[in-house]
């Protein structure tokens, strides 16, 4: 019973982590590299696309847009590495936490526990990370 609690309680708990990381990371993207972009669209769309001035906006634009993707691309690689980070952290503060108030367990079932807490857990698949690449 103990390990279903555990086990559904951290994969709850990394879970909601995961749902805040995504959140956060589609705001500070939104905010600081597209929605900038999106409004000099409408600039150029309201140009003629014979005007010079037209080209020039264009080519801002691309760059621009070419510079937010790298900065977008690095910015989830950071936040990737910070979430990954902040599970392990997790893991050993919720494993030293259950220590110090659950009774001394049998090494054979305490081996069971960690293989079970293994399967539950699961790497991330490649493409569940080329979704944030």
């Amino acid at each position: 019973v103990i390990d279903m609690i555990y086990k559904q309680a951290f994969n709850a708990s990394n879970i909601a982590h995961l749902v805040h990381m995504i959140s956060e990371t589609y705001t500070e993207v939104s905010s600081k590299y597209l929605m900038d972009k999106v409004g000099s669209l409408s600039r150029l769309i309201s140009m003629d696309p014979s005007n010079p001035q037209f080209r020039m906006e264009r080519m801002k634009l691309a760059d621009g847009c070419d510079e937010a993707r790298q900065a977008i691309e690095d910015l989830v690689i950071k936040q990737k590495k910070e979430f990954e980070n902040s599970i392990h952290a997790r893991v050993a503060k919720i494993n030293s936490e259950l220590k110090a108030v659950l009774p001394e367990v049998p090494e054979a079932e305490r081996k069971a526990i960690e293989h079970n807490v293994q399967k539950g857990m699961r790497e991330i698949t490649q493409d569940e990370a080329d979704q944030f690449m």
